[in-house]
This record gives C-alpha cells, structure tokens and sequence, in this order.
C-alpha cells in the first residue's frame, strides 16, 4: 500500500509538470488597428511569476517580427519569446508589470531593434542586462519607478540610436554610463529627479537630441564634443547661470532661475533660444546670436531694452516680449527687423504706441498688444505698413467702445482677425466688441485680466478661413460635377446620332440598356449638383449671419441691470 501512494504521488507530479510546462500561448495576428498581418503577434493574457521556462510561444505563421501584449503580467521577461522568435525585430512590454530584467534575457535577441517597456515597475537596472541586443536602436524605459541605473548597464548596445529615461525617479547617472553609446543620438532624461551632471556624461555620444526638462539640476556643463548637438532642453529646473554653446540650433532654458546668460564663443548657430519664466532684468549679452530666428524673452522682469539689443539679429522672425514690465517702445529698437514676421508686446504697461516703430517689420503678420492701458493706435497705417498682417491682438485695453468698433469694422474690411486667441474666460456683464472688452462710458469699470502663456508660434485658424475654405471646396465639387455632366451629355448626343449627324435607326438591347443606364447616372449627377447649390447657399447665408452677429456691440445701461445689443450705424 505504502509503495502504491509513492506512485500516485509521483504520478500525480509528473502530470502537474507536464500541465506547467504545456502553457503555451499562442499570436494573434491583429494589429492594433484591427488588421490582419501575418508579421504582427499580439498575445493575450500572458502570466509569468519569475519562473518564465514553464511558459512557451506559438505562432501560424512562423516569422512574426512585431510583437506586443495585451491584458498581461508579468514579473520579468521570459527568455522562451527570443528562441522560438529568433528573426523578431520589434516587442512592446508597456503596462506589463515588469519588475525585474535578468542578466542574460536577451542573449538569443539577436535582430531585435526595437524594445519598449514604458510604463512598468523596473526600480534598477544592473550592469550587462541588455547583452545579446545586437542591433538595438531604440530602447524605451521611461514611466517606470527607476532609481539607479549601473555603470556598465548599456555597455552592450553600440547600435543604440535612442534612449527613453523620461519620467522615472533617478537623481544621479554614473559618469561612464552613455560611454560605450557611439550612436547615441536621442536622449531623453525629462522629468527624473537628477541634482547634477558630470562635466563628462555625454562626452563620448553623439547626440542631437537632449531633453533634461523638469530636473532639479542647479548646474549643467555643456560640453559638446562632436559639434553634434541640434537641440537642447533643460526647461523647468533650478539654474542660475547658463553658457550658450556653439552648435545647437535650439535651446530651451525657460522655467529656471536664471540671471545671467554667457555667450563665450564669437560664431554661435543658435536659431531657437527660449528665456521665458526667469528672472532676467538684462538681456543685452544676446544680442551677439546673430542667428537667431526665434526668440522668447517674455515673463522677464526687463523694463527696457536698449538700443542695441536687436541689431545684430537682422534673421530673426518671432520675438516675444510679452509681461516683460516694458513702458515704451523706442525708434531704433526693431531697425534691423525685416524679416520679422511674429511680434509680442501683451501685457506690459504701454500706454501708447506708436507703429512707425516697426517700419522696417514690413513682412509683419501677427501683432499682438493685448493686456496694456491703450486707448488708442494709429489702425489706418496698418495696411500700408505691414501688407502681410493678418492678425492683431486687442484684448484687455482700455477702449472706448465706439473706438473700437469702428478698429474693428477696419481690420475686417482688410482681413485682419481680431478675435482672442488665448482663453482668458469670459464676463458675461461686461461691454464687448467681438469679445474685447471696452468702456461704454468713462466711469466703466473693465475686469481684470491676467496674462496667460502660449506658444510662440500657435495662431489657431480662424472661423472665416474655414468658411472660405469651405465654399471653395463646394465650388470646385460643383465644377466638376458640371464637367462630369456636359461629358455625360456629349456621350449621350453621339450615341443618339450617327458619325454624320444621322439618327440611328437600329440598336441592339445591350445599347438600349447602356443608354438608359446613362441617362440614370446623369439624373443622379444633376441631384447631386443641386444639392450642393442649395448646401452653397445656405452657408453663405450662415456666414452673413455670424458676420453680422460679430459686429453687434454690447452695451449695458449705467442706471439699470438689462442688456440691450445695438448694431453701430456705420456697420
């Protein structure tokens, strides 16, 4: 009896074992868009609980190269997808679980070039854990919680390209980390924790692409061996000083603390420089970036610019000096401006403004001098001036709403918007020409408006557009239709006459039937061409609404708390 219970227990042993090691999950062939490819395996429910040799993988087709999971946890990473998938080039572990990568997980994923494990619960990375990725050239591991990363961690992907450390919790990198990283040419550290960099972290990549946005760091050596950097983003930390390096052709610095800005070297290829959000008071050291064809200077404490500031920059295209305590604009300042195109006063404290200070700004298209204390501006030179506007900024002045009607109606009749573009909230009792604000008496009181960021480039289209753009689509729609139908017409006439103009006495059925099938499908064109007239019509009728609409002025009475809406004479 005592042998017969060893048996069942062995017996009993050897089927769960053979149960375990028959897991096997087969691919699914759908992609994420729903379609069917043979070269995409998608698994579903995969479970591993560090003990990946218990699990195998199976597919239809036997050269998958795209892999990905859906609906799956697991511990590590199970070495048994790099056997039986030798050819595999591109996996995706996002949202897996992942916790822990062994040293020798990889050692089969020979023509692996894409590994994606964003958004799991990796906390360190060990030396060596990438060894056997021959040809990796981009690795994702940002969203995880990473605290430490080894020294000798990616020693073995010479081929890496790319290299995702974004949103993690590392607060110091080996200095030797990116060392054996040749290739390295995008990298992103953003949002991490890290306090300091070693002078020579990325002395031996050459990167083109360096996002350190959202750290802590205090300090930053730019050291650019290779000449190689294009663009460099260290917004949202705690610097105070900055040395602009040679090469990149964009920099952000924005967000930081920064007081002084060194320009140590006389050629400097910098295009984009962003010093928004610090606590400049002199920006006088840039004007030496000759270069420059975008600058953001705005959230400055500056008060003045001199002269000089500018003068160099005979390229530069936008320029924002929006809330930078500005109380006037001198002659001279914008002299060498012929190629601006984007120009941004908002929010300083001008009272007046006079435009011949943009003379030479004759390429000018937005300008933006929303949020000062202007009464008035000299709007009948704009044309002249600036041939090429087509948006000014009005919001949050002091107006007077007979003035600013009659701003308005001028601006239209020369296709310059007028509307808000940023979101500054809406109040509802106050008087307005077409949402900007005005005084309909001088005792008004106007609600007070905070200046609000936007991206220097950011010029929402307008409703007009879209309706004229609208209305030629529909135009050219119904010229085609029209072409369509005088072919229809010309096949019908020589079908119906001879080659001499002869009608035709004799057809057979199968002619018969083709000639009432045309006559069909040109029915349906003249419907269709009918339909698009009165759709045609009916947006130009909403259009003349919306315009008239927009020309309305609220007014409120002084004495009493009803609103009355009153179209200016002129209009």
């Amino acid at each position: 009896m005592y042998h017969l219970r060893i048996s069942a227990i062995l017996v009993g042993i050897i089927y769960l074992t053979g149960v375990t090691e028959a897991v096997i999950y087969q691919c699914d062939h759908y992609n994420t868009d729903g379609e069917y490819t043979v070269r995409h395996c998608t698994l579903h429910g995969v479970t591993v609980v560090h003990d990946a040799a218990d699990i195998d993988f199976s597919s239809e087709y036997p050269r998958p190269y795209w892999f990905d999971f859906q609906h799956s946890q697991m511990d590590e990473i199970p070495r048994a997808l790099f056997t039986t998938f030798p050819e595999m080039q591109t996996i995706d572990f996002r949202e897996t679980g992942i916790e822990n990568i062994n040293k020798f997980t990889f050692e089969n994923a020979k023509q692996l070039r894409h590994l994606f494990l964003r958004r799991n619960k990796l906390t360190s990375l060990n030396n060596f854990i990438f060894k056997g990725c021959d040809r990796l050239e981009w690795l994702d591991l940002s969203h995880n919680q990473l605290q430490e990363v080894r020294n000798k961690t990616f020693h073995d992907i010479r081929t890496l390209t790319r290299l995702d450390l974004n949103h993690n919790r590392l607060t110091v990198l080996p200095e030797e980390v990116f060392w054996e990283l040749p290739e390295l040419a995008h990298l992103s550290l953003n949002d991490n924790q890290l306090v300091v960099l070693d002078r020579e972290t990325f002395f031996h990549s050459r990167i083109v692409s360096l996002n350190l946005n959202f750290n802590r760091l205090r300090e930053v050596h730019m050291v650019d061996r290779f000449q190689s950097w294009q663009r460099v983003h260290l917004r949202g930390n705690q610097l105070t000083s900055v040395e602009i390096p040679p090469v990149p052709v964009e920099i952000d610095v924005s967000h930081n603390n920064l007081t002084t800005i060194l320009v140590s070297y006389s050629n400097i290829l910098v295009e984009s420089l962003d010093l928004s959000h610090n606590l400049f008071a002199d920006i006088s050291n840039v004007s030496a970036l000759n270069f420059l064809h975008t600058l953001d200077v705005s959230f400055n404490a500056l008060q003045s610019l001199p002269l000089t500031t500018f003068l160099k920059m005979q390229q530069l295209a936008r320029l924002n000096l929006e809330a930078t305590n500005l109380t006037t604009l001198e002659h001279g300042l914008f002299s060498q401006q012929s190629n601006l195109t984007w120009l941004d006063v908002s929010f300083n404290r001008l009272q007046t403004i006079d435009l011949t200070v943009l003379t030479a700004a004759a390429k000018l298209e937005h300008l933006h001098i929303d949020g000062n204390n202007l009464t008035s501006v000299g709007y009948g030179r704009l044309p002249a001036m600036f041939p090429s506007l087509t948006y000014l900024g009005l919001f949050a002045n002091a107006w007077n709403c007979s003035y600013l009607v009659d701003l308005v109606h001028f601006c239209r009749q020369h296709s310059i918007n007028v509307a808000p573009q940023k979101s500054y909230g809406t109040t509802l009792d106050a008087s307005n020409v077409q949402g900007i604000y005005c005084k309909s008496s001088q005792s008004s009181v106007l609600p007070v408006v905070t200046p609000i960021e936007h991206p220097i480039d950011t010029a929402p289209p307008s409703a007009e557009l879209s309706i004229d753009r609208l209305l030629e689509m529909m135009q050219e729609m119904n010229k085609t239709t029209e072409q369509l139908v005088q072919e229809m017409m010309r096949a019908l006439h020589q079908r119906a006459t001879g080659a001499v103009g002869t009608p035709v006495v004799t057809a057979s059925c199968t002619a018969l039937h083709a000639y009432n099938y045309q006559v069909f499908i040109l029915l349906i064109l003249f419907a269709i061409l009918i339909l698009n007239v009165g759709f045609l019509l009916w947006v130009h009728h909403n259009a003349n609404v919306r315009r008239a609409v927009d020309r309305m002025i609220l007014f409120r009475r002084e004495q009493g708390a009803s609103i009355q809406t009153a179209l200016h004479e002129d209009l």
